[in-house]
C-alpha cells in the first residue's frame, strides 16, 4: 500500500493536481493467484466547502482505509493526499565525447576539474556522498563513480567496487550514463574482446603527466582452452595527487547514538504519517534521488532513509550497506544484530508474524520487520526495516 500511494502521489503530480482523493478501493485476485490492490481517486484543484452541496466524508482516508459513513452532515476536515513540489532534477545532454583519457578525462571533463563544473556539465549526481578527509563521491548512475578531494576531480571509476550491491540497489538508473560506450581508442572501448596469452596482463595501464589509467578486464576460457579471451569491462583514472579516501562516521558508537535517536522518534509518533526530516538532529552521510518525489538518505555506513517530501516513510538498518567489517554491529531499542531468533520472540512476545526468515510486527503506525540469517546453525537478527504508515 505504501508503494501504491506513492504511485498515486506521482500521478497526481503528473496531472498538476493540488489534492487527491481516494474514491474507490478494490483487492483481486488473479489467474497466477496472486492478490492485487486497486485504488481510484480523484484529482482536485481545490477542496473547500460550499453552501450549495451537502458536505460527505470521504470514502477512505489518505492511507487507503474505509472510514466511516456520516448520518448527518457537519462540517469536516478534508482528507486529501497533499501534492508537494516537485525537487528539480537536471539531466543535460552529454554530447558526443566518448572519451576517456589520462589527458581529456573523462567525456570532455578532466581531471583538476572543479566539482560544481561538473556538476553543470554532468547535471544533478544519482549519489553524493562526504567522505571524511574533506572529499566527496558523486555517482552518475550505478557505475560512474567520480571522487573529488579538495573540490576537484582527482579519481573516476567504472564500476566502484569499494561500494556494496546492496547500497548500489537504492541508487537510481541514469539512462545517459548506463548505456554510454565509452572509450580509451579507436580500438579499445566498453566491451572490447582482446586475445590474452598471459593471465598476468589481464589489465593495462596508461600513465602520463597528469594521472594514470587502468583498463579493467575479464577474462574467460575459448573453447579449446588453451587460450583466454577477455571482454573490457571498466577503467580506473587517477590524476598524480590522488590519495584514497575513507567514508566518514563509520565507528560504532556513532551507529548506536543514530539509532537510539530514531528509535525515540518511531515508538513516539503521534499520527501516522508525521515523522519529518526537519526532527533528526544529524547531517546525512549521503543523499540520492530514487525517483524525482523520492529521496534516500544514508546517515552512516549502516543506516539508510527513504522520504517522500519531508515525511520519512522507511528507515533500513543493514550492515550489507557497507563493506567495513567495523560497521556490522548495531543496536536499536531492544534489539540487536546477533540476537537469536528465540530472544527476539521473547522481546516481542510472539506478537509478530514470522515468514521466510523475517519477523513482521504492526504497531498500526508503523511496520516492523527484523531479518534473520542462518548462523552456526541458529537463525540470528542481522537487518531491521521500519515502515511508516
Amino acid at each position: 500500500m505504501n508503494e501504491l500511494l506513492v504511485e498515486l502521489n506521482r500521478q497526481g503530480r503528473d496531472v498538476n493536481a493540488k489534492y487527491i482523493v481516494i474514491t474507490d478501493k478494490k483487492i483481486k485476485e488473479e489467474n497466477s493467484g496472486r492478490h492485487y490492490i486497486y485504488l481510484t481517486a480523484e484529482a482536485l484543484d481545490e477542496c473547500v466547502l460550499s453552501d450549495q452541496m451537502d458536505e460527505k466524508i470521504a470514502p477512505f482516508n489518505k492511507m487507503g482505509k474505509l472510514q466511516n459513513e456520516l448520518t448527518s452532515s457537519f462540517e469536516i476536515e478534508p482528507i486529501v493526499i497533499e501534492i508537494e513540489n516537485e525537487k528539480s532534477f537536471e539531466q543535460p545532454e552529454l554530447g558526443d565525447n566518448f572519451t576517456v583519457s589520462v589527458n581529456e578525462g573523462i567525456y570532455g571533463i578532466p581531471l583538476q576539474s572543479r566539482i560544481n563544473e561538473v556538476k553543470e556539465r554532468f547535471g544533478t549526481p544519482s549519489f553524493e556522498m562526504m567522505l571524511a578527509d574533506d572529499s566527496t563521491l558523486l555517482s552518475y548512475g550505478r557505475n560512474h563513480w567520480l571522487t573529488f578531494q579538495n573540490g576537484k576531480l582527482k579519481k573516476v571509476e567504472y564500476p566502484n567496487t569499494q561500494v556494496s550491491n546492496t547500497l548500489k540497489n537504492y541508487i537510481p538508473f541514469d539512462d545517459r550514463f548506463t548505456d554510454r560506450r565509452w572509450k580509451i581508442s579507436e580500438s579499445l572501448y566498453k566491451n572490447t574482446l582482446l586475445e590474452i596469452h598471459d593471465e598476468d596482463k589481464n589489465q593495462l595501464h596508461y600513465k602520463g603527466e597528469k594521472g594514470a589509467l587502468t583498463i579493467h578486464t575479464t577474462t574467460y576460457l575459448r573453447n579449446n582452452q588453451k587460450y583466454s579471451q577477455s571482454q573490457v569491462t571498466g577503467f580506473s583514472l587517477f590524476s598524480t595527487d590522488y590519495s584514497p579516501s575513507k567514508v566518514g562516521r563509520s565507528d560504532e558508537t556513532n551507529n548506536t547514538k543514530i539509532l537510539a535517536s530514531i528509535f525515540n522518534l518511531v515508538t513516539s509518533l503521534d499520527e501516522p504519517q508525521s515523522l519529518g526530516l526537519s526532527q533528526f538532529d544529524f547531517d546525512p552521510l549521503a543523499q540520492m534521488s530514487k525517483y524525482k518525489e523520492e529521496q534516500v538518505y544514508l546517515l552512516s555506513p549502516l543506516i539508510l532513509v527513504e522520504s517522500v517530501g519531508e515525511y520519512i516513510k522507511k528507515i533500513v538498518v543493514d550492515p550489507g550497506l557497507s563493506k567495513s567489517a567495523e560497521s556490522s554491529g548495531w543496536e536499536m531499542g531492544p534489539f540487536a544484530s546477533g540476537q537469536s531468533e528465540e530472544e527476539v520472540n521473547t522481546i516481542v512476545e510472539n506478537r509478530g508474524f514470522f515468514f521466510d526468515d523475517i519477523l513482521e510486527i504492526d504497531n498500526g503506525k508503523y511496520m516492523l520487520k527484523l531479518f534473520f540469517e542462518e548462523v552456526d546453525g541458529l537463525n540470528k537478527l542481522y537487518k531491521l526495516e521500519i515502515s511508516i504508515f
